[in-house]
């Protein structure tokens, strides 16, 4: 027997995680029927990256086809206030929160004193973790530092890495589709540029960029360019750091990560310039397992063209492939 008829929770349930699942199996081990709030996109709107959260239907559909998958007995509505079905005529018997929402909670049984009613009792779920300690949320995803099961993307180069040979052939092919003339798509979003002719072109089409990440060198070579020195003694923002060929370094991960962590929804009006003393071909790899989602980079191919990649969790996934075993 379940302690309760029917318990009442809400969440926004944005790109549905383990965290989510552990949140709703916990209802579920409370009562008979549980009755599940999605936010509407209005409730959103204060969330970080707001523009990436999932539509309305694929987050409702997450949540039932979960709940059903469990064989959890529930209901689930479009969540437009604090309240949902708590109030007068409530149809549940307590509420279920999280360590984040207990206010959510409060509120309630505030609002539920005001109208002469009992309280309802809180029922508290604690919120996972991953192997940093950080919370699993879809705000972290959304920022691109994890995946749906807390999978921290920066861990296997949080401290440099060379790469081994199977790692570097994981990545000898393009790993996107190779544009060439045609300017590159939806650069309202941040771009990342890395390569210098890569660079150079974007400047030279003047094709808005957020970061441009260069060495001085093409095809291992060295490549003279006057656009590109010009850019190094004429931009605001230009930093240089050592990457060795066939690394990534803690320092250039860690650049790479505190330039992604200040990306917000739009292209910057001026880009940053990263100049490499070393190579730059693996900042590529730094640059999309740390990137958010939906911003994009580029890179170029020897003797193909450019590379144009859209972070999503799937290109994610695949860049992360190499150093998951």
């Amino acid at each position: 027997m379940k302690k309760y008829r029917a318990v009442g929770m809400g969440g926004t349930f944005d790109h549905f995680h383990i965290g989510h699942r552990h949140f709703l199996e916990f209802a579920g081990s409370l009562a008979d029927n549980i009755i599940v709030g999605i936010t509407t996109p209005k409730l959103s709107e204060h969330k970080v990256a707001v523009e990436l959260i999932e539509p309305f239907d694929i987050r409702k559909k997450s949540v039932e086809d979960f709940l059903t998958s469990k064989q959890i007995p529930f209901e689930t509505f479009m969540l437009t206030d604090t309240y949902g079905p708590t109030l007068r005529n409530s149809k549940v018997d307590a509420v279920v929160v999280t360590e984040q929402t207990v206010s959510g909670g409060t509120t309630i049984n505030a609002k539920r004193e005001e109208l002469g009613l009992p309280e309802l009792p809180v029922h508290v779920c604690s919120l996972l973790r991953d192997v940093s300690g950080d919370l699993i949320s879809s705000t972290r995803i959304r920022r691109g530092k994890i995946n749906r099961e807390g999978v921290v993307y920066a861990v296997p180069i949080r401290n440099g890495l060379k790469l081994s040979m199977t790692q570097s052939s994981h990545f000898v092919n393009a790993q996107g589709p190779v544009i060439l003339s045609q300017k590159p798509a939806q650069l309202t979003m941040p771009a990342i540029i890395v390569g210098d002719v890569v660079a150079e072109t974007f400047i030279n089409n003047t094709w808005p960029a957020s970061l441009l990440v260069f060495d001085q060198r093409s095809s291992r070579q060295p490549y003279s360019s006057e656009v590109l020195q010009k850019l190094v003694t004429t931009s605001p923002s230009v930093s240089t750091i050592k990457n060795p060929a066939g690394q990534i370094t803690k320092e250039a991960v860690n650049w790479i990560e505190k330039f992604c962590d200040s990306l917000t929804g739009q292209q910057s009006s001026s880009p940053s310039v990263l100049l490499i003393e070393g190579e730059e071909d693996l900042i590529t790899v730094a640059a999309v397992l740390l990137a958010p989602l939906g911003i994009r980079v580029y890179y170029g191919q020897p003797h193909e063209g450019i590379v144009e990649l859209n972070i999503t969790e799937e290109v994610k996934e695949h860049f992360y492939i190499p150093f998951s075993s």
